[in-house]
């Protein structure tokens, strides 16, 4: 079983863990931020998933973008990617924008 002692990891660390069945690795890379509604067409890490801020975990019909999902949706989509009480999570952005940190708190806000 992993275990980590922080919240943040390094290249190396990744590199020996890849292969764990529990490690998750989520792209959180906010299109907008890279000038197209698309997701980012760039080389990732192999086995990543993509953590759709925008679309998947913000509350679409609110006013405001990106504004918090319900429980229930974040729980639902969470699951949609395979994520569970157990996994590991891996989250980075391509640019080194909010992106990553919102999807870190994000976890952190829903437990």
């Amino acid at each position: 079983m992993l275990k980590l002692e922080s919240s943040l990891v390094s290249v190396d660390w990744l590199k020996a863990h890849l292969h764990d069945e529990k490690l998750v690795l989520l792209n959180a890379t906010l299109p907008k931020v890279t000038g197209s509604d698309s997701p980012p067409e760039i080389q990732q890490i192999p086995g990543t998933r993509l953590f759709d801020i925008k679309n998947k975990f913000s509350n679409t019909l609110a006013p405001f973008p990106n504004t918090l999902p319900s429980e229930e949706q974040f729980n639902e989509e969470a699951q949609n990617l395979g994520i569970d009480n157990d996994s590991i999570l891996v989250v980075y952005d391509d640019y080194g924008f909010y992106s990553c940190a919102r999807a870190w708190w994000l976890f952190k806000a829903f437990g």
